[in-house]
């Protein structure tokens, strides 16, 4: 069929002056433009042979729309909105170049760019112990909800530790997935298997999220960690955001999206202040750094006469910051990562960098680190939001959820202490109610200079015998 798709080399549009609103364009490679592009796609194929001239229309639509969005997956194979987000594209995808391998013979290349190959590998690693995946950014869920879209990734380009497929219930009349029958349509017998990954720990210098597990066991301790893009529209402002399992539970959780009904969640609006001063949008609901830095919101224009108004000073992450990983190291006894939030915080802060270290063996724990540079005196709360009861005693914290516990220790700064709250309540009855959440915080007051606040978890309640040392040392020159 001389049916072809082009648009994966789109020219580099003319940068907006500073400050200037995101333009539509820009952002119409999202999941919502990628859905509404594969439709135009499949459409076109339906309709060649009857219409050609309507086929050639939604091809052309579609094509710059669907080559810039299937880029957006490199280099590490994450789509940057979000797992569950990405699960939907590739779900999308996948039926586009099947459809055109069947039509035409070839899905003209699509398949092979980077970020495809490494798509599988990715949606092993950011689904923790506790089978609940690293669900950050504006997710409705904690699981992966499309299985085929691993069948089909692990037929295409390899099984890299994805288990054999089991076959489950029969799906009922209605679903509006594949289910089973996607399993079957993309099943490669080549690729079945119960491997495990070579590696315990994922993550590549320049992307977006990195991952770490002491073992590939259910009872396995796991900490990953995000970087990403503040400016995508649909983002939550939660770069250097964690999630954290051990003894397999889910400890230091994900709390998803808003509410698309409460007041100023739009992502299109044009005053995104609106979006973030909702505590499940902005940095307030994450598990990340709350830096004191004059905010990104614009003031309300001064009378005439009178002067202008001073900035506001805020705790949001700038919202057009965007943080990569540094570096991602594994070896047998040790993996260690990092994560570049200085531009998150730059008004406030020098520098700011997040690592975590996984300690393994027979009594393996967690490291999360931040090291800091602070400009001038402001406030540092750290902060990680749990499901589990929280009972905090100086520098140690003793976290339950059923028979199980996880402590955790500050091993820097000295002096610093936890202390635990709640969520604020709604303040409108479209607002998500937090019910049963708390939030497990260390905070320091009007600091300057070099900081580091270094807190350890573990199943055990002795604090494991951890010596604090510089993020930017952890990867000597010879490892």
């Amino acid at each position: 069929m001389p049916l072809a798709l082009s648009g994966t080399e789109a020219s580099k549009p003319k940068a907006p002056a500073k400050g200037a609103p995101k333009k539509v364009e820009e952002d119409e490679s999202d999941a919502e433009h990628m859905a509404m592009a594969s439709a135009l796609i499949l459409a076109a194929v339906c309709l060649h042979d009857d219409d050609p001239l309507a086929a050639r229309q939604a091809a052309d639509a579609a094509a710059k729309v669907f080559g810039k969005g299937m880029l957006r997956f490199a280099p590490a194979g994450i789509w940057p909105e979000g797992m569950e987000q990405g699960e939907q594209v590739l779900d999308y995808a996948i039926m586009v170049m099947q459809t055109l391998k069947a039509n035409a013979g070839t899905d003209f290349g699509f398949s092979l760019l980077e970020g495809l190959p490494q798509a599988g590998l990715a949606r092993l690693h950011l689904v923790g112990p506790s089978n609940d995946l690293f669900n950050y950014g504006d997710a409705a869920g904690s699981k992966l909800s499309r299985p085929w879209v691993s069948t089909w990734l692990a037929g295409q380009h390899g099984n890299l530790g994805t288990k054999a497929l089991k076959a489950g219930a029969a799906p009922g009349a209605d679903t509006a997935f594949f289910s089973l029958a996607g399993d079957f349509m993309y099943y490669n017998p080549h690729a079945a298997g119960d491997g495990k990954p070579d590696s315990l720990d994922y993550g590549i210098a320049g992307g977006q999220v990195t991952a770490l597990r002491s073992a590939w066991d259910k009872s396995a301790a796991y900490v990953a960690v995000k970087g990403g893009d503040n400016s995508i529209r649909t983002s939550q402002l939660d770069l250097g955001t964690f999630v954290l399992d051990m003894a397999g539970k889910r400890w230091g959780i994900e709390l998803g999206a808003e509410s698309e009904r409460a007041p100023g969640v739009d992502p299109k609006a044009a005053d995104r202040n609106k979006r973030y001063k909702l505590y499940l949008e902005g940095t307030r609901g994450q598990n990340t750094l709350e830096i004191g830095q004059e905010s990104d919101a614009k003031p309300e224009p001064a009378k005439k006469g009178a002067p202008a108004p001073a900035p506001e000073v805020g705790i949001n992450q700038s919202f057009e910051a965007t943080a990569s990983v540094l570096f991602a190291q594994s070896t047998p006894e040790l993996g260690v990562a990092a994560v570049d939030l200085t531009k998150a915080y730059s008004k406030a802060s020098k520098d700011t960098f997040r690592g975590v270290m996984m300690v393994r063996g027979a009594k393996p724990y967690v490291l999360i680190q931040d090291d800091l540079a602070i400009k001038n005196g402001t406030d540092v709360t750290w902060k990680m939001h749990t499901k589990a009861e929280v009972a905090v005693n100086g520098k140690s914290a003793t976290l339950t959820d059923a028979k199980q516990t996880l402590y955790a220790t500050i091993l820097s700064p000295e002096g610093a202490s936890f202390s635990t709250e709640n969520p604020p309540e709604p303040t409108d009855k479209q607002m998500r109610k937090l019910t049963g959440i708390h939030v497990l915080k260390v905070s320091l007051a009007k600091v300057k200079g070099d900081q580091t606040i270094a807190i350890a978890f573990s199943a055990e309640e002795a604090a494991p015998p951890h010596v604090v040392k510089p993020i930017m040392t952890w990867v000597g020159k010879k490892r």
